[in-house]
């Protein structure tokens, strides 16, 4: 194997020479990378590139960057806690082109990835546009009227809601819909009629969802937005960047960083020559930008600091991607690909999405902190089959964890918390449309209690899928299948301090066996009528609050059942029993041990979920 070396200080100083040289060698490649930073990367690799490994040398930690470091700080001026930084210097040499440095949306200050100025400062702000129109779902194609041109591209701002003084060339305005968001610039905002046209379309017209949050918006990137040390803004009408220092930081040390690209290293194939057999090993990747047009759902429009595309046998080992301004890693087309020990965290966008593309694994891959620009993120979002999704931790995103769409996907000894914590209508794992899928031996330990913010999902056209031995604790809702058939929930633990809620919302056939459901406050079960088929071996304890089942007239295409006469459950050895059910230390045990061996309730053991170390 031909090795080139790649240092910040030696003969070969870029990725991109290191790339080139790598092109002139025939055979296997290898570039071996020294420590240090490298600005300015963004290089895009090829079919000729097929075989190439890009690995950390021994002991080292090389970080590649999307961005250049921010130019000198100074005080902004007397009485002015912030400092700005002008990036006008860097179009003199031609080094940088001017409109790659006018559009960025986020900044690393000092190993932070700093907070954007926000107006308000928490929560959001109602507007008064409500869009007529009812969300059918996915599978009936979304709304029954098309949201014309007009209504994607205006939202009326309520009297006094805004500062009437704000830069309308500096705002961004993130609207929220329910399970994603739309952060667009405004072209106008006349303030007698209260109408603010965008400059790029929103993927719902606001006010278009029943959610409380969808009637709300936020501003970024104003100076009225900056309320607290370690935040930031863009003065595109000064050409600078203006930030708050936190205590201690000083001008003269300070390091900074902003991206000028939209990713770090691009794979780009064909259908006809994709690229073969790339590994990347021990490397960091970060520092990317995102245009300013809405992203859609999981925020899918926006590139990855990795962005592959026809890539056939992809290997990605111990590397990290952090600082990115939309995904950490985005795949498309691709096949045969594996994430191992990956650390993806502190993002704008996702965690990884990996759209179209089949025979995967991911594990021991650690994910959190990410959304930090688009809340629609998901920490690993694939759509494609035969993927296995397994020891992974993901912790602190503000909408779905996992998500996947396809045929045999299993996610299995995953460990998750603190998840759902901005949007709704999601969960800590989500399917949707999937055949024979599993998930098992999965805990989750905390979901934020919110409308339609679930444990375990499986949502439109799932069929023949598996939840089994799988643990949900601080989860009011840990289970909610919906428009899903022939579905089984088997052998799960799912415990919640508060009322605790099941459902089967226009579902048929579904198997519940053998799983114990608690609530101190309550239970509540929902389905359609021929929603489970079975009701065998389970335990529902409710504590000190009600207990109630619902049943309602709906089968998975939406319509009125056919049947005249409702169809209730089928119940074997099912029963209303507190049999003291704990997880500690990653394990079920049960107060009424006598109850549980004769009933047979699952003693799971779930410390060894997540990733190691």
């Amino acid at each position: 194997m031909e090795t080139i070396y790649l240092s910040v200080d030696g003969a070969v100083r870029t990725l991109a020479e290191a790339v080139g040289r790598a092109r002139r060698v025939k055979g296997r490649r290898c570039i071996v990378v020294s420590g240090g930073v490298y600005l300015d990367t963004a290089v895009t690799l090829t079919a000729e590139d097929s075989g190439l490994v890009i690995r950390a040398a021994e002991g080292e930690a090389p970080e590649f960057y999307g961005g250049l470091r921010v130019p000198a700080w100074r005080p902004e001026g007397e009485g002015s806690p912030f400092w700005v930084a002008s990036l006008m210097s860097l179009d003199g040499d031609g080094d940088v082109a001017a409109t790659m440095i006018k559009d960025f949306r986020m900044l690393v200050v000092n190993g932070r990835f700093a907070r954007r100025a926000r107006f308000p400062e928490e929560g959001g702000i109602v507007h008064g546009s409500r869009f007529p129109g009812n969300w059918m779902s996915t599978t009936k194609g979304g709304w029954d009227r098309k949201p014309t041109e007009e209504e994607l591209v205006t939202m009326r701002v309520l009297p006094g809601t805004l500062p009437p003084a704000m830069s309308i060339r500096n705002a961004e305005v993130t609207v929220y819909h329910a399970w994603d968001e739309s952060q667009v610039g405004v072209a106008d905002w006349d303030m007698e009629s209260g109408v603010m046209r965008f400059s790029s379309p929103m993927g719902h017209p606001a006010g278009s969802f029943w959610y409380e949050k969808s009637k709300t918006f936020t501003v970024f990137n104003v100076r009225e937005g900056m309320t607290r040390p370690g935040q930031w803004y863009h003065d595109r009408e000064r050409e600078c960047v203006v930030y708050w220092p936190l205590e201690g930081e000083s001008c003269e040390s300070a390091v900074a960083y902003f991206p000028v690209h939209e990713s770090v290293i691009s794979v780009k194939g064909t259908a006809e020559s994709p690229v073969r057999d790339l590994t990347l090993e021990g490397i960091t990747l970060g520092v990317t930008t995102t245009p300013l047009v809405a992203g859609g759902f999981g925020a899918a429009a926006f590139a990855g600091g990795l962005d592959v595309c026809h890539c056939e046998g992809l290997s990605v080992r111990q590397c990290r991607v952090r600082w990115t301004g939309g995904q950490g890693i985005r795949i498309w087309d691709s096949r045969a690909i594996n994430l191992e020990g990956v650390g993806m965290h502190d993002l704008g966008a996702c965690g990884c999405q990996a759209m179209r593309s089949d025979c995967g694994t991911m594990a021991g891959c650690v994910i959190h902190d990410i959304g930090k620009t688009y809340p629609s993120a998901i920490g690993m979002h694939l759509s494609g089959n035969h993927w296995h999704v397994h020891h992974n931790t993901c912790w602190h995103t503000p909408y779905t964890a996992f998500a996947g769409n396809g045929t045999e996907l299993r996610y299995e000894g995953n460990r998750f918390h603190h998840v759902m914590e901005e949007l709704s209508d999601g969960a800590a794992i989500y399917v949707f449309g999937g055949k024979r899928c599993v998930m098992r031996g999965n805990v989750i330990e905390y979901v934020r209690p919110g409308p339609c913010c679930i444990g375990y999902y499986y949502d439109e056209q799932c069929e023949e899928s598996l939840m089994e031995g799988n643990v949900a604790t601080g989860v009011e809702w840990p289970l909610h299948l919906h428009m899903a058939s022939r579905c089984t929930v088997r052998g799960n633990v799912f415990l919640s301090d508060e009322a605790v809620r099941i459902t089967f919302m226009n579902c048929a056939g579904t198997v519940l066996e053998g799983n114990v459901i608690a609530g101190k406050k309550g239970f509540g079960g929902e389905a359609s009528f021929a929603g489970i088929a079975l009701l065998k071996n389970n335990v529902f304890s409710w504590g000190t609050g009600p207990y109630r089942w619902d049943f309602h007239d709906r089968t998975p295409q939406l319509e009125a059942h056919a049947r005249p006469v409702p169809v209730f459950p089928q119940v074997e050895g099912s029963v209303l029993w507190d049999v003291g059910a704990v997880y500690e230390k990653g394990r079920i045990s049960y107060r009424d041990e006598a109850m549980a061996e004769a009933m047979g309730l699952p003693l799971l053991d779930v410390s060894g979920a997540g990733a190691k170390g």
